[in-house]
């Protein structure tokens, strides 16, 4: 089912955040997409991925995350979205995203236990704040090398 938030451009999307350079030696195909309007969180997350050596991409909101897997010239690896954010909430990002691309890797994070029976797209797991970042790290790294191995 298409959600109309998918197709709706009716709000105007919050700030585009941070854009890292790819580490040398990385594959175009190893961005990730942090999605999270609280920064401590996001930035923290992405910090631990650019560690690792990935591209990230930092958006506050959930419109501009989709504006940006949209108009990217090279697709994301992995999106880790928050529940609750402006614009366009976690799960809806979520479905939508698979809209446009139906393998995308994307993990779920919320900090309210009562999101447990939100309807996601299949294969997109929450981890629940607070949450272990390696943990994150870990499945994010293991999500992105089952996509690859699976094409």
């Amino acid at each position: 089912t298409s959600s109309l938030a998918c197709h709706s451009r009716t709000v105007s999307p919050g700030p585009k955040v941070t854009m890292s350079s790819p580490t040398p030696g990385v594959s175009d195909r190893r961005r990730i997409l942090v999605v999270d309007d609280e920064v401590v969180l996001r930035s923290l997350i992405a910090r631990g991925f650019r560690e690792r050596g990935y591209e990230v991409v930092e958006m506050a909101d959930g419109l501009s995350a989709l504006d940006a897997a949209r108009s990217t010239s090279i697709p994301f690896s992995l999106v880790v979205t928050n529940h609750r954010m402006p614009h366009l909430n976690g799960p809806n990002l979520a479905a939508c995203l698979r809209e446009l691309d139906p393998t995308l890797p994307i993990i779920h994070v919320s900090g309210n236990h009562g999101t447990r029976h939100e309807i996601l797209p299949p294969g997109v797991p929450t981890l629940f704040k607070p949450f272990s970042i390696w943990d994150l790290l870990d499945e994010g790294g293991k999500m992105i090398q089952e996509r690859e191995q699976a094409t």
